[in-house]
Formats: C-alpha cells, sequence, structure tokens
C-alpha cells in the first residue's frame, strides 16, 4: 500500500471515529434530554396536583368567608334591632369618643374587648389594626 492509499486510510478511519464519537455524544445528550423532559414532567404533574389541592382550599376558605361575614351581617342586624327597639338601655349610653369622632358606647367597649381577647388568642398582634369601624 503505498503512503497516499495508507493516509486516505487514516483520514476514514479518524472521520468514522469521529462519527463514532459524535453520535456517541449525541446518544448521551438525547438520553440526559429525555429525563430531564421525565423529571419536567412528574414536577409538571405534582405542580398541578398541588394546584388543585390550593384550589379546593380556596374554595373552602371562600365557604368559610362568606359565611363568617352573614353571622357579621346577621349579628349586626340583632344589633340594630335592640338599639331601635330599647333606646334607653345601659348598654347604649356613651361613655366617651373613638378617635374618629364616634360616640363610644358601653356596647361598643364591650365589642372591643372581646375582639381584642379573641384576636390575641389567635395570635393576632395589635388586634385593634383589624377592628372594623
Amino acid at each position: 500500500m503505498d503512503n497516499v492509499s495508507f493516509g486516505i486510510l487514516v483520514g476514514q478511519k479518524r472521520r468514522a471515529d469521529t462519527v463514532e464519537a459524535v453520535g456517541v455524544a449525541l446518544a448521551e445528550r438525547l438520553g440526559q434530554a429525555n429525563q430531564q423532559r421525565q423529571a419536567d414532567a412528574q414536577a409538571i404533574t405534582a405542580l398541578e396536583e398541588e394546584n388543585e389541592v390550593l384550589r379546593a382550599r380556596v374554595v373552602d376558605l371562600e365557604l368559610k368567608l362568606a359565611l363568617k361575614e352573614s353571622t357579621a351581617v346577621a349579628s349586626q342586624a340583632v344589633v340594630d334591632a335592640f338599639k331601635e327597639y330599647h333606646p334607653e338601655s345601659p348598654l347604649l349610653v356613651q361613655v366617651g369618643t373613638l378617635k374618629n369622632g364616634s360616640p363610644l358606647r358601653r356596647s361598643t367597649g364591650i365589642w372591643i374587648n372581646a375582639f381584642d381577647e379573641a384576636a390575641r388568642k389567635r395570635n393576632v398582634t395589635n388586634p385593634e389594626v383589624y377592628r372594623v369601624g
């Protein structure tokens, strides 16, 4: 075999080795990409499941909030009726003035104390910040 033929064979061998190496590298990357795709799919499935749990929790909390708001409205209706039918009640006597200038009635003081106590029992600091009215 002459040098030219030998050189051609060596070149072909190098190209074949290079093609094989590229093929191996591509196969490895494809395998890694497939593993990543599977991991991503599992992560998406886990997030979708968590999202469903959170959606159910939101629905539950919205219902609880609606019921609490309904209870507050109903309680206020009773208070308003009490004020209308018993305007001379000692609970309606003004005992001071609130920061906003509204009269502080004995019943309001009872409400404030009960609200603050209940809030503190539930680890709410500064419940006065959350009082309505």
